[in-house]
């Protein structure tokens, strides 16, 4: 898996709409590769069904960013 970090600085409004209050927030996502999701899949007894684009709901591309895995319990 891969780890991504980021920092975040906001500046939200304040109820009077004269001043902004800041706000900063560090975020991290992983990434985990197809292969490793559908291992872990089957490792919790879910049986791998299909991938779709998350974006789109169309077949996966070279473009796609994010993806959309439909599981089923294995047996039912």
């Amino acid at each position: 898996s891969h780890i991504n970090e980021y920092d975040l600085t906001l500046y939200i409004q304040n109820e009077d709409g004269q001043q902004y209050r800041r706000y900063e927030e560090t975020h991290l996502q992983r990434a985990y590769t197809i292969g490793e999701i559908k291992q872990a899949a089957k490792e919790a007894g879910l049986v791998f069904q299909f991938l779709v684009d998350a974006d789109t709901d169309n077949e996966v591309t070279r473009h796609t960013e994010r993806y959309l895995f439909c599981m089923q319990e294995n047996g039912k």
